[in-house]
């Protein structure tokens, strides 16, 4: 079976949905009831629908032996989702600005769930260390942005990359999926010194590389 793997707000739900019923249409994909968010603001959820396709943020140190996919999403669009988002971030950060948000290091790793004090990296560097690591796994890549415009390919791409059939034609939800949709506009936070420190950050991380 499929095992999605993707950061955080990066439209894991979203292809969940999407693989669960173009590809296993009519399984019963769900998993128990939890808590989703920030360690520090977690909230109780109804059961997953395709939780049994969702592998978790968190990523594995080797290639998985799964058939795994990982979905990114542009992170102007990841951060302003999680600085918007309900309870993905600690109460006593709800006053500090989007600015400030996105220079300071974050207070849990790969997973919000996860607390980590330890943590050096700001959301920039550490959404972009987690889409690097993913680039070296054995995982099948799936944009956000191409899901959202074409879910049709990403299927028929997914499908023949494992070798798997599609049940169903393409489906593709009419509304919005998870437990707290976002309704974030990254134009709506990120101010222009925001987005130049946003390129100088993946700048000097590439040249890292």
């Amino acid at each position: 079976m499929l095992r999605v793997y993707g950061f955080p707000r990066s439209g894991n739900n979203l292809l969940c949905a999407v693989l669960g019923e173009n590809i296993y249409h009519g399984l019963d994909l769900s998993t128990p009831k939890g808590v989703v968010g920030h360690w520090g603001a977690r909230a109780a959820v109804d059961a997953p629908k395709y939780g049994r396709l969702f592998a978790g943020h968190a990523l594995p140190a080797v290639s998985p032996d799964e058939d795994a996919v990982y979905i990114v999403r542009s992170g102007v669009a990841v951060l302003a989702s999680l600085w918007m988002s309900p309870h993905f971030k600690h109460p006593k950060w709800q006053r500090r600005t989007f600015a400030d948000y996105i220079r300071t290091p974050l207070d849990w790793h790969d997973t919000l769930g996860e607390r980590d004090d330890t943590m050096t990296q700001n959301p920039i560097e550490h959404w972009y260390a987690h889409t690097m690591l993913a680039g070296c796994l054995n995982m099948h890549i799936v944009r956000y942005e191409a899901l959202v415009a074409s879910p049709d390919l990403i299927v028929t791409d997914v499908c023949a990359y494992y070798g798997m059939t599609c049940e169903r034609d393409t489906w593709f939800p009419s509304t919005r999926v998870g437990w707290f949709p976002s309704l974030a506009n990254w134009q709506d936070v990120w101010g222009d010194d925001d987005l130049r420190f946003y390129i100088e950050t993946l700048e000097r991380l590439d040249s890292e590389v």
